[in-house]
């Protein structure tokens, strides 16, 4: 279905983000679920221990895990948001509190023309600001996965300890 900017469409990605927050929010519970249902057959087949899930998300997925890792905390020991924004502001204080024991990976381009790196900046910041352990990365790409954004991710996981002591 069309939406009313003709240039538009709905259906071309989990979510037509128009502004309009309460929209967003229920097309990530909605994509939320979904992958839940999936974390949790995973689980109960063993191949996902729950204590050590890192939510990873790119560009679009980054918008939606950073949503559902502060919505949902209890699920999640890490969140690494690429190319994207963590959209703390449709928190109130108590949800943010409830998850500060998250570690936080921000990866960003400095040359990113769909996404600009100053909001995710702030975002992080705000982060920092509720006691979470938050880092920003940027690297002089552009709205795209790279070598050293996989690299970042991997050195990430693997020093989450340092992370969360």
């Amino acid at each position: 279905p069309k939406t009313t900017d003709e240039s538009a469409r709905i259906g071309r990605a989990w979510y037509q983000f128009t502004g309009d927050q309460e929209a967003f929010i229920a097309a990530c519970a909605t994509s939320a679920a979904h992958l839940a249902r999936v974390l949790d057959a995973a689980a109960a087949a063993k191949r996902l221990d729950r204590d050590n899930v890192v939510l990873v998300g790119y560009s679009q997925g980054g918008y939606l895990a950073g949503v559902w890792a502060l919505s949902e905390p209890s699920r999640f020991r890490a969140l690494v948001a690429i190319a994207c924004r963590i959209k703390t502001e449709v928190f109130p204080p108590e949800a943010l509190a409830a998850a500060k024991h998250l570690a936080v990976l921000a990866i960003h381009g400095t040359a990113d023309v769909q996404v600009r790196a100053e909001p995710q900046r702030a975002a992080i910041e705000a982060l920092r600001a509720r006691g979470f352990a938050a880092e920003l990365e940027l690297h002089d790409g552009g709205h795209g996965l790279r070598r050293e954004v996989v690299a970042a991710v991997h050195d990430f996981v693997v020093q989450l300890p340092r992370f969360l002591a």
